[in-house]
């Protein structure tokens, strides 16, 4: 069983868009291998250039584990995957489960971990540029039941897969963030991630930093200078972040966008109950001092954004004040409430 490293990833949204044609950028001569399939849904449907046609996940079980292997003509620059979830022939997209959470496979081990709307339609995925001659997709969450009746058997599908080694022209995208130092086996999700999805949940990293915070003292540091490129949006959305973890009060869910709020809810509920069994430094609601973090060089592409964070964040209950040292990636989604953040990751 081979075993991956574990990153942030964050939330994909959609462009709908016709049937692809070539576009600057794309890596042409991709080919594509599955690990089970069935006959009538062949990985090769998967870089045919047609989303009427599509993979069709093979063997047992409905998707998580399965793995997508992609070879490309030589070592080339890539930056991007354009993505058509489920099986998008006409009047078949609700025969099929669609991905909703994957793990980018690098050859180098390294792994971006993203989630997809089971829609119709095309989504971007963003991450650091990497020169590659090929990468795997393990699938780690896939939607519910399909219509009853159908061909599809309770089956996953993907339509296409594409690679491209430029930014643009970008929809609404997710930007990945480097590896954690974590291991789990990629063929299945985290037995504790509903979905695959934990990594986003307050309680990761947030509960860790809480649970290991150390008396500090009464003198906070100076302030770290912002590095260049740091939006005031981003700075409003990761003061906003550790104060909610000191605080624990409803506002914390506010930074969070729409997609990931709900699993952030049920984190904060896990760290009240921390916080009430006393497994929490303090037994009440603190306050924060974000003044010790220092902001790193952002990546900002369309509709996503990437920030490092580190340093000293301090926090003030019960008369007492503690703090915890900071080395994170921050990663934020640009939706219909503006800037959110879209998961956390510590490094």
């Amino acid at each position: 069983m081979r075993a991956i490293l574990i990153p942030l990833l964050a939330a994909a949204f959609l462009a709908l868009v016709p049937v692809p044609s070539a576009l600057a950028g794309e890596v042409a001569g991709l080919r594509a291998e599955a690990d089970s399939f069935k006959e009538w849904g062949s990985p090769d449907r998967l870089v045919d250039g047609d989303p009427a046609t599509a993979w069709v996940g093979g063997g047992k079980g409905v998707g998580p584990g399965k793995v997508l292997t992609f070879t490309l003509p030589g070592p080339r620059p890539i930056t991007r995957l354009r993505i058509a979830n489920g099986n998008q022939a006409p009047g078949r997209f609700g025969e099929f489960r669609c991905v909703t959470a994957a793990a980018l496979i690098l050859p180098d081990r390294a792994v971006h971990w993203f989630v997809l709307r089971p829609e119709p339609g095309e989504q971007d995925v963003v991450f650091p540029p990497v020169t590659v001659d090929g990468f795997r997709i393990a699938i780690a969450g896939v939607s519910g039941p399909p219509a009853p009746g159908g061909e599809g058997d309770d089956k996953v599908a993907v339509s296409e897969v594409r690679a491209f080694d430029d930014a643009g022209p970008l929809g609404a995208t997710v930007a990945a963030g480097p590896s954690r130092t974590e291991t789990l086996p990629v063929q299945k999700a985290p037995a504790a991630a509903p979905g695959g999805m934990d990594y986003f949940a307050a309680t990761k990293p947030g509960s860790a930093w809480l649970r290991t915070a150390v008396p500090a003292g009464a003198e906070a540091p100076p302030a770290p200078a912002p590095s260049p490129g740091v939006q005031p949006w981003m700075r409003d959305l990761v003061f906003g972040y550790f104060n909610g973890l000191a605080s624990l009060d409803d506002g914390y869910l506010d930074v969070f966008a729409p997609a990931v709020r709900e699993r952030e809810r049920r984190g904060l509920d896990l760290l009240r109950d921390d916080r009430r069994a006393g497994r929490l430094p303090v037994t009440g609601p603190a306050q924060g001092d974000p003044s010790g973090l220092a902001l790193g060089k952002p990546v900002l592409r369309g509709k996503a954004a990437m920030l490092p964070v580190r340093g000293l964040y301090r926090f003030t209950g019960d008369g007492r004040t503690f703090g915890f040292r900071v080395d994170a990636q921050f990663s934020f989604v640009n939706g219909d409430e503006g800037w959110r953040i879209n998961g956390v990751v510590a490094r």
